[in-house]
């Protein structure tokens, strides 16, 4: 259990630790994860930095998983420790995903085939950071979020949604 400063907090720290990892405006930074306090603090960071927050589905085929990472030119990728074995069966195939950032200890041996990834633990980053960041003047129509579809029609098609998109599907 936190408090929204907890979290606050944490948001900060973890944008702040993309931010260092080379994270920029646009950028897609990937979570593989279960609803979670982290994951709950990846949504707040990093469409609030101008980055664009895309949730990978958890119950793909490893074929349509390594398709969208691919597509969508994930950077980055925060994966939840229980389902790196999920995860591991596409990790030669990532081929533009710069880092790994692992939620948990568990082993994140499987990933290590990820051609170009850095890893890091999720807490290690954000204990590295201070609170505190100045979030940056975002245009309403930049891109926020994105998902894909299972690909039931042949590959998966992805859509992006807009900070504008996102208030008025949450006024609605």
């Amino acid at each position: 259990i936190a408090t929204y400063a907890e979290v606050a907090d944490r948001t900060e720290r973890l944008a702040k630790a993309l931010q260092r990892l080379g994270v920029r405006l646009e950028d897609r930074v990937a979570t593989f994860c279960w609803n979670s306090q982290e994951h709950l603090e990846a949504y707040f960071a990093i469409s609030s930095m101008g980055a664009v927050m895309h949730t990978l589905n958890i119950r793909l085929y490893p074929e349509q998983l390594a398709f969208i990472i691919n597509h969508a030119n994930d950077k980055v990728i925060i994966v939840d420790d229980t389902l790196i074995p999920v995860l591991a069966q596409v990790a030669e195939s990532m081929k533009d995903v710069e880092h790994i950032i692992v939620v948990g200890e568990g082993d994140d041996s499987p990933l290590r085939s990820a051609p170009r990834a850095k890893f890091h633990r999720y807490d290690e980053l954000l204990a590295a950071e201070t609170p505190g960041i100045e979030w940056p003047a975002l245009d309403e129509r930049a891109p926020a979020s994105m998902a894909y579809t299972s690909g039931t029609t042949g590959d998966p098609k992805g859509v992006v949604y807009s900070h504008r998109s996102t208030v008025l599907h949450s006024w609605g």
